[in-house]
């Protein structure tokens, strides 16, 4: 019999939870540090100093043309700076020879298949699909199915125009980045809902009842540490239990699939066949092997759907969600989050993704020496926004096409790029595909935040609000800006040539991590936003290079429709919690409402290809003014001649 209780100690004054077995001297002792999430915690104190405003987005009129309707992005407290003088990054300290590439750059975050947990998904996807839907991670969980490619020469070039001041990409036309959206398109991640954390709860709330004599926790969370005691246990008092034997223990399932071998560069095209699974899901078995039966009984528990689900949660977040600088390793701290999700609570990862992506980024970007660089993030999702937005990779001809990074997967789904090739196509930005993930819509579409919106809907207004994105890590936050206003383009706004808070990353005590926490996810703000169209008055996509906001007359937006709600397209690009039935029947790539357009040009300039480039874009910049200039002057020159004519005659 397990049982759980509560130790401080008289020196450090730390708290731990302490599990043991009746009639056993062993025990674990995991550290305690205080939660904000779950029935157990103390209310939450007011909302201070927010960062909302009343109207996210204005209509910005071209002053040549009086009829013509575009958009730009707000955002609080303005500033203004100039951005040729200030933005850094790698790139131009290699321009100046201070840095360079070495040979031992080990990107930990790279996700790995483990052994078994191919059929541990499968299994999950099959038995538990309507526990992933309530929960909103079904299309995460499928997308940890596949394996994700890269090539390295574009992941350095990346590296190189990343710019750890803005969290933005700068290229020669503009500057993109990874949003919210992104992430919830690409992968399938939450953005509103309950913070991320991860904290061992004490004995009180991980075994106690409320007022109403309600659990504080699910009872899985019980068999989580339960399991993980007896692990140990079998390791000799090893406190690390790897993502081999946690599987192992939870999941007896036979193996059918070969773990991929090491990742090579390669130089052709897509392979015809892979190790990893196709997406089909089995259908759901709701019966339980003699082996299966064994994790459970070992526990003394019976609730096995949802203990079963927690365990694979568990792991899911520690390989493919969140990995760790530790290692292959399953982190306790996932245990208590694991059990909320499984009981249908929605939490939001794409905040703390973004935000451990950002950070991860930057710590490259920081680094003194580039000969030897060991950083951990979860950049899959990296590779994911490259195949769209920069067409990297191979798509996938056939098969399941949400989430969106699904269609990018397998091995040897990376297009080969040399060094120069590949900053080609990032620094010079000419094959990004702007607007790649905006809402598909003919007319502008009015919104205001009045807490009676679906998910969906609020969602997509988070991802275009200037904040600060909270990543916890045990006692502590680690804070990223996040700055839409920057890369507004993505969105369909007009892009203006904005100031920049500059990223001050830091670690925040509690108190403020979760107030970013709240002002990032808030809802019912009453704010309002305006959301472009994604066809202008000439019917070309927004974007295209029919339109050039910032040199042009043309309108990027038709004329003012009457106001209409966003609620009328939650059925059109509902990507999240999508039925795996839905997904395997092979939905085509524009089946939920966002669409691909072509990318547009931008007066801004940034510098990255050295001097050459720098001078080859003003040239052609002023020729073509000139040439503009020049083309007025002839009409002009051939009007005055009629008016002339027609006078003496």
């Amino acid at each position: 019999m397990v049982f759980f209780k509560d130790y401080t100690c008289p020196s450090s004054q730390f708290k731990y939870l302490i599990v043991g077995t009746e009639g056993s001297t062993v025990e674990t002792k995991f550290l305690v540090h205080d939660s904000f999430v779950g029935r157990y915690v103390d209310p939450w104190p007011q909302l201070r100093n927010t960062l909302h405003i009343r109207s996210w987005t204005s209509k910005y009129d071209h002053k040549s043309n009086k009829a013509s309707k575009a958009w730009y992005l707000e955002k609080p407290n303005p500033q203004r700076t100039n951005i040729a003088s200030t933005l850094s990054n790698l790139s131009r300290h290699m321009i100046l020879e201070e840095l360079r590439w070495g040979d031992n750059i080990v990107l930990e975050g790279e996700y790995h298949c483990i052994s078994g947990n191919w059929e541990w998904t499968e299994d999950v996807l099959s038995k538990n699909g309507q526990s992933l839907n309530n929960a909103c991670i079904s299309d995460d969980v499928f997308a940890s199915l596949f394996t994700y490619d890269r090539n390295s020469n574009i992941i350095q070039a990346f590296c190189e125009a990343w710019c750890p001041q803005t969290n933005t990409l700068l290229t020669s036309i503009g500057e993109t980045s990874i949003s919210l959206s992104d992430l919830h398109i690409l992968g399938g991640l939450p953005i509103s809902g309950v913070p991320y954390e991860e904290v061992i709860p004490n004995s009180t709330e991980l075994t106690g009842l409320d007022d109403k004599r309600e659990r504080f926790l699910p009872r899985t969370c019980e068999c989580m540490f339960a399991a993980f005691h007896h692990l140990k246990e079998k390791n000799n008092g090893n406190m690390r239990v790897s993502f081999n034997e946690w599987i192992q223990f939870w999941c007896k399932k036979d193996s059918k699939y070969e773990l991929a071998s090491p990742r090579k560069e390669k130089k052709s095209r897509h392979l015809s066949s892979t190790h990893i699974p196709t997406g089909e899901i089995p259908t759901e078995i709701n019966t339980w092997s003699s082996n299966q039966e064994m994790a459970f009984l070992s526990l003394e528990r019976n609730t096995k759907n949802m203990t079963y689900l927690t365990a694979f949660l568990s792991c899911w977040l520690c390989a493919f969600v969140f990995p760790s600088e530790e290692g292959n390793f399953i982190r306790p701290e996932t245990f208590k989050i694991a059990s909320l999700m499984v009981n249908g609570k929605r939490v939001s990862l794409a905040v703390p993704v973004l935000a451990s992506i950002y950070h991860g980024l930057n710590k490259i970007s920081n680094s003194s020496q580039l000969d030897h660089i060991r950083v951990c993030f979860p950049i899959h999702y990296v590779y994911g926004w490259l195949a769209y937005y920069l067409k990297t990779h191979y798509p996938l001809t056939s098969g399941p096409y949400l989430p969106r990074m699904v269609v990018y997967s397998g091995e040897g789904a990376a297009k080969y790029f040399d060094k120069d090739e590949a900053r080609k196509r990032l620094h010079r930005g000419e094959s990004i595909v702007w607007n790649a993930t905006m809402l598909s819509r003919p007319h502008p579409t009015y919104y205001i935040d009045d807490g009676k919106a679906p998910e969906l809907e609020l969602d997509y207004l988070i991802s275009l609000h200037f904040n600060y994105l909270p990543l916890r890590r045990r006692g502590s936050f680690v804070i990223e800006p996040y700055s839409p206003h920057r890369f507004s383009r993505q969105f369909g706004f007009h892009q203006d040539i904005p100031g920049y808070l500059e990223n001050d990353t830091r670690a925040e005590s509690l108190d403020e991590g979760l107030r970013y926490w709240r002002i990032c996810i808030s809802r019912a703000t009453m704010s309002k936003a305006t959301f472009p169209p994604t066809v202008n008055a000439a019917g070309h996509p927004l974007g295209s290079p029919h339109e050039m906001p910032q040199v042009s007359d043309e309108s990027t937006a038709i004329s003012k429709p009457k106001a209409q709600s966003i609620s009328n397209i939650e059925q059109e690009q509902k990507t999240s919690s999508t039925s795996r039935g839905q997904t395997l029947k092979g939905l085509t790539p524009n089946s939920n409402g966002f669409s691909r357009v072509l990318p547009k040009s931008n007066g801004a300039m940034s510098v990255f290809e050295g001097k050459g480039v720098v001078f080859n874009h003003k040239r052609k910049y002023i020729f073509g003014l000139l040439g503009s200039l020049g083309r007025d002057l002839w009409k002009t020159l051939q009007n005055f001649s009629r008016q002339y004519f027609i006078l003496q005659r």
